[in-house]
């Protein structure tokens, strides 16, 4: 089996570096290892990889990193392999992949293979243009899209998960209702003032947060999560419900399942997904069940 192995050096230090590399290599005896140079090196590799003849791809590095690598071989033979090296490492909660190195290197070189759904999300950029990326993990608009907006610049000083809190801290402290029009698999579900949209496959975000625990990777649908116009304070209150589920019968959260959810806004909402901070809406999000090949237990 022909093995490429992307670390993104800029959450992995060099001596852990040196470490995972000889770990690896130990483990298989054709290994293509690639450290990253520069931002978006991991999308090009990982995109490069299955042309190359990679069967199994290894990433190194946090949520972030797993994104790009999934925005390269989605759709593709190539099995990913994930070992977690960020501040937040939500997705492998949801896989049941270890946090120890050692421990998901091992996972990494297993036979267990699962394939799962990701979602594609079609949105406008910061220039107006159209965007497509796919999300493995979770997409927000609204309040999550300013809180990873304000977040990204501080977690370059006071690391990801400080950064995040301070994202939500200021992201609380600016926010505004928006009005909504969503539409569910088709159907027009309302028009809305909201304070947060949550299109979930995964279960976690935020360094650890469960907000959809029901959420499945592989049940061929999205968990949809409307947080309306709760004020500040009602925010704050349900701080604690982000750490093990929102309710489900709060008057100012509507959930569904859909395949495809679509929303509007006369106003400039932003959208991140997997913390990556993509564009604005409108925008189109869509399950693309059976998609991508995760080594996981």
């Amino acid at each position: 089996m022909k093995v490429g192995l992307i670390i993104n050096t800029a959450a992995v230090s060099g001596r852990k570096r040196a470490r995972i590399e000889e770990l690896v290599c130990a483990r298989f005896d054709d290994v293509d290892v690639a450290p990253t140079r520069e931002a978006g090196d991991v999308l090009r590799m990982a995109g490069e990889a299955w042309r190359l003849g990679v069967r199994r791809l290894i990433v190194v590095g946090g949520d972030g990193t797993i994104h790009e690598a999934a925005n390269g071989v989605v759709g593709t033979n190539v099995e990913l392999a994930i070992v977690p090296a960020g501040s937040g490492n939500d997705f492998i909660r949801t896989l049941g992949i270890p946090a120890d190195v050692e421990a998901a290197v091992e996972r990494a070189a297993g036979s267990r293979v699962r394939t799962i759904d990701v979602a594609e999300v079609r949105f406008v950029d910061g220039n107006g243009r159209p965007g497509r990326r796919v999300f493995v993990n979770i997409a927000e608009a609204g309040m999550g899209g300013d809180v990873a907006r304000i977040s990204r610049p501080l977690r370059k000083v006071v690391g990801r998960r400080q950064g995040y809190r301070a994202g939500i801290i200021a992201g609380l402290l600016t926010m505004r209702w928006r009005p909504l029009r969503l539409w569910i698999d088709g159907q027009r579900a309302g028009e809305y003032l909201m304070t947060n949209l949550i299109v979930a496959n995964g279960q976690y975000f935020g360094g650890g947060m469960r907000p959809v625990p029901h959420a499945r990777v592989d049940d061929g649908v999205l968990d949809v999560v409307l947080i309306k116009d709760l004020s500040r304070a009602g925010v704050a209150m349900e701080a604690k419900a982000l750490q093990r589920g929102l309710p489900r019968e709060h008057p100012n959260v509507d959930w569904w399942t859909a395949r495809e959810v679509r929303a509007e806004s006369d106003q400039r909402v932003p959208i991140e997904a997997d913390g990556e901070v993509l564009g604005f809406l409108p925008a189109m999000f869509r399950v693309l069940p059976k998609s991508l090949r995760v080594v996981c237990p």
